[in-house]
C-alpha cells in the first residue's frame, strides 16, 4: 500500500486481516496499524518497494508471517474487538456524567 495519506488504511487492515502478505508506505497512519507485522517503505522510494517485494517472494516463512499478521489484525480490529473498546469508552464517558 504505497500510499502517501490514508486516514485509517482500511485496505491494510483488511489485508492483515485476511493474513495476506502487505508491505506499506511509511506515511500518515500506515506505520501505527502495520505495528511490526508489515514491512514499512517510503512512498518515493521506487528501490525500496522493489526491495520489500522481492523480500516477500523469497521469503520462505511467508505464509507463518502472515499467520501471525492475521492473528494481531483481527484482535485489534475485528469487529468484536472495535465493538469492545467503543464500549469501552461508552462506559468511561457515562461514567464521568
Amino acid at each position: 500500500m504505497p500510499s502517501r495519506y490514508e486516514g485509517f488504511g482500511y485496505a491494510l487492515a483488511e489485508a492483515m486481516c485476511a493474513g495476506l502478505p502487505a508491505i506499506a508506505a511509511r506515511a500518515a497512519s500506515l506505520p501505527e496499524l502495520a505495528g511490526t507485522g508489515v514491512p514499512l517503505v517510503d512512498p518515493e522510494d521506487v528501490a525500496g518497494w522493489v526491495a520489500a517485494i522481492g523480500n516477500l517472494l523469497a521469503n520462505s516463512r511467508a505464509e507463518a508471517d502472515a499467520a501471525a499478521r492475521r492473528a494481531t489484525a483481527l484482535a485489534n480490529f475485528s469487529w468484536v474487538a472495535v465493538a469492545e473498546r467503543m464500549l469501552a469508552v461508552y462506559a468511561r464517558v457515562a461514567a464521568v456524567q
